[in-house]
């Protein structure tokens, strides 16, 4: 199968933009030349898994000899001209931005009756919208500037209100700050990187003064701030600030400006979690459940297979067992097509075993078989613990030795490897321990508390 970096982009293209761009090639004004519409119309009705470079360049250039250059040149101004639909669409998605740009052009060509009209429309959109984020003020910004000199090429000399513009400049450039620092800082515990913050704590001085400790009362400013130090204090109080003011000012804000604060906000619960706060169960539950609501959680209409695993585990650690059977149908068609059968079934066996309905749990797990070792891996945990609390001896004697295998025969595995041969190692030792033995009972606690890297410990201690 032919591939390259236009062949990739159009297999992404839904049927609304292929329609689009049908259009779009065939303008003049966008488009020129006809073997770049050729090319088009062959690769919209072309089968993708028997494309070829000779297919192509015959339907581009009939009768022909084939010419790899001329052929390449063709696909390279299709991709710009893909390109440019994708950025006038984004243009004209954002209709504030779009009038505004009229005001400026109008002044331009010294028309002040259509420029005044367009910077009133402008104001008024980005007034109704209800959007307080860093674009709309940086568009709130760039009016003001234009009224300003429109002001100052009318009447030479003329004091200028330049007041507005320069408070609305202070608030983009902390906000902007802010969020750069949270996304530095992410990556910094993601990558073990450390960056130099430079100015930013000159700003953090600055908005923390007295003078100026206002400006928190702005809710652009505020989220930035209290997500950073979230990010960089692993503070309790100022996540719960952070929590608080999302769940006000979300409507102030775009869905990836939204997605952005609750990845902080879910993975602080989760980090909290993880450090043995059971509380923060319900804390990470309820952001994911109003992540959910806000549609923040969906890139391109689908559902990360780890969000929805995390999502029912969370509920299921409520108990919240009638929500998490209604979040697992409904939005199982929303994870990616390869997976979705094996993501829906595992964790529905998950619900079916946190009920203790072993045997409905055991009839789907056996139909679930993932590509990916580790969610496999996931899979099979579940099943050893439903054989040991069913007291199936033999078979999850049997079952563990081929589990062992599989680990062992797995390369990709990582330090994830030690990390499954441990609890297997530990099952074994599980099988065999005499439970009236007191002291060999308290001596293997013991050994299990003290175990690094050993997964499901938490259910090992309950089986003792």
């Amino acid at each position: 199968m032919y591939e390259n970096k236009l062949i990739s982009l159009f297999k992404t293209l839904s049927g609304k933009e292929l329609r689009e761009l049908k259009q779009f090639v065939r303008s003049p004004f966008h488009n020129p030349k006809e073997d770049v519409v050729r090319l088009f119309d062959e690769l919209r009705k072309a089968n993708m898994a028997t494309l070829s470079e000779e297919k192509l360049h015959q339907a581009i250039f009939p009768g022909s000899p084939f010419n790899k250059k001329a052929l390449a040149y063709v696909m390279n101004y299709l991709m710009k001209v893909i390109e440019d639909y994708f950025a006038i669409q984004a243009f004209y998605n954002n209709e504030a931005q779009r009038v505004s740009s009229i005001a400026k052009v109008a002044l331009e060509h010294q028309q002040e009756s259509i420029f005044h009209l367009k910077v009133k429309k402008a104001k008024k959109m980005l007034n109704e919208s209800g959007l307080e984020n860093i674009e709309t003020h940086q568009l709130h910004y760039e009016l003001e500037m234009a009224l300003c000199d429109q002001q100052k090429n009318q009447v030479r000399g003329e004091a200028l209100n330049l007041k507005q513009p320069s408070s609305r400049l202070e608030i983009i450039v902390i906000s902007t700050m802010l969020r750069q620092a949270c996304s530095l800082l992410a990556h910094e515990n993601l990558a073990a990187i450390s960056y130099e913050h430079g100015l930013l704590n000159h700003i953090l001085a600055y908005l923390e003064s007295p003078e100026q400790k206002h400006l928190l009362d702005l809710p652009v400013i505020a989220l930035h701030y209290f997500s950073y130090k979230t990010l960089k204090e692993d503070s309790i109080e100022h996540f719960k600030k952070l929590k608080e003011l999302l769940l006000i000012n979300s409507k102030c804000f775009t869905q990836n400006d939204l997605k952005n604060f609750y990845a902080i906000g879910i993975n602080f619960s989760i980090k909290q979690l993880n450090k043995g706060n059971r509380r923060y169960i319900r804390e990470a539950f309820d952001l994911y459940k109003k992540a959910l609501q806000e549609e923040v959680l969906l890139e391109h209409a689908t559902l990360s297979q780890f969000h929805y695993k995390n999502i029912a585990a969370l509920g299921l650690g409520l108990k919240e067992y009638d929500w998490v059977e209604h979040f697992l149908i409904n939005y199982h068609h929303y994870l990616e097509p390869k997976n979705r059968t094996h993501n829906f079934n595992y964790n529905f066996a998950k619900l079916h075993y946190e009920k203790g309905e072993y045997k409905a749990a055991m009839h789907l797990l056996q139909a679930v078989k993932y590509d990916d070792s580790l969610p496999n891996l996931t899979s099979k945990i579940l099943l050893m613990k439903i054989y040991y609390e069913l007291d199936e001896k033999k078979v999850l004697d049997s079952y563990l030795n081929s589990f062992e295998g599989m680990v062992r025969r797995q390369k990709k595995l990582g330090y994830h490897k030690k990390n499954y041969l441990n609890l297997i190692s530990i099952m074994k030792k599980l099988l065999n321990l005499n439970p009236y033995d007191k002291a060999a009972v308290q001596k293997f606690k013991t050994f299990i508390v003290a175990k690094d890297r050993l997964p499901e410990k938490k259910w090992l201690l309950m089986q003792l």
